[in-house]
């Protein structure tokens, strides 16, 4: 059995297992529903790119910003994001 048989079901949609696992790219409805806020960034030089933030509840928490790989979407890190926001961090995921 692979990896793919076991987060997929017969009809080949993802498994409730595999769309709540916090190791990798799925993401659980429970997660999902604790979106983060939303920020438009522009650069000295004139780019855009969106910051998405999941504030803890100390406004001194420290902060960790997630940079995604050339190629990766940002959302391949939420499970990462929530993961880290779970130990009581601010933590903000460039989407550029």
């Amino acid at each position: 059995m692979t990896d793919h048989d076991r987060q997929t079901s017969q009809d080949g949609a993802p498994s409730e297992q595999a769309r709540t696992d916090s190791a990798g790219p799925a993401v659980g409805r429970k997660q999902e529903a604790a979106a983060a806020e939303s920020l438009r960034v522009r650069s000295s030089g004139g780019a855009e790119f969106r910051v998405g933030l999941l504030r803890a509840e100390r406004p001194d928490a420290p902060v960790a910003l997630v940079v995604p790989a050339m190629g990766t979407r940002a959302r391949f890190y939420t499970p990462f994001a929530h993961g880290l926001h779970r130990r009581l961090l601010h933590v903000a995921v460039s989407g550029l």
